[in-house]
Formats: C-alpha cells, structure tokens, sequence
C-alpha cells in the first residue's frame, strides 16, 4: 500500500528492461489526447514523490545507492516540475526537505539531492543575469 501511485506503467517498462531484452527508442514518443481532464493536481515535488515510490521496488534487486543514482537522474531530467526560480531559495530548501523526507531510507540521497538542486538554482540565475535588460 505504501507503492501505490499512478505511475505503475514505469515499474512495467523497468521490469520488463530488467528482466528482457529491449530496444530504447527514443524518437517514439506517446500520444496523449487533449480533451484529457486530469483528476488531481501536482503537489510541491510536481508528484516526484509519487514516481520515486516506483523505484522503491527495484531496492532488493539493485541497492540502495544504485536506486538513488536513478532517482538522481529521473530528478534531473524532470527538475522543471519543482519550478525552480531565481529569488526563491526558501522554496527550494522545502522542496529539498521534502525530496528527502521521501527518501529517507536512500543510502547517500540527501547529498547528490542537494547538490543537484543547487546545480540547477545556479543555472538559473546564470539564465535570470544574461536576460537581465537593467
């Protein structure tokens, strides 16, 4: 109960890579219809949390330390569901606490989140001083 999310089809995909032979296609990308109305909203982490309960399943099979090398990369590639902004730090160490309260029992996690997060603040503002017109 604890794994329950709506991201179940990234638990299928991993398995299925772990257990069998596949083919990354990148260029092939899904469909989504727009007269979709999504019934719940996006919380403070953009449901990161939710998507990180997916990976959780594959600590007997990879590690601790592996899991939260993944969980590491997924964070990377989708940091800008956390909306990372310059002028607003406090709301980063938040979601930074948070990031971590969710996966407290991730060997080395808090330090590669941390300085994940702070690589992309740092980003940022570099973007917010070259398009500065003062």
């Amino acid at each position: 109960p604890e794994n329950r999310n709506p991201y179940l089809f990234i638990f299928f995909v991993a398995y299925s890579l772990n257990n069998y032979a596949a083919i990354y296609a990148p260029s092939f990308k899904t469909a989504v219809t727009v007269n979709n109305k999504k019934y719940w909203h996006y919380n403070q982490l953009g449901l990161l949390d939710d998507v990180f309960k997916c990976y959780y399943y594959f600590l007997d099979w990879y590690g601790s330390r592996e899991v939260g090398d993944l969980l590491i990369q997924f964070i990377r590639m989708q940091s800008f569901r956390l909306g990372i902004e310059p002028l607003k730090l406090g709301r980063l160490l938040r979601q930074r606490n948070l990031l971590i309260k969710e996966a407290k029992h991730i060997k080395g996690f808090a330090s590669k989140v941390t300085a994940l997060l702070l690589k992309e603040y740092v980003l940022k503002w570099k973007v917010f001083f070259s398009n500065d017109k003062r």
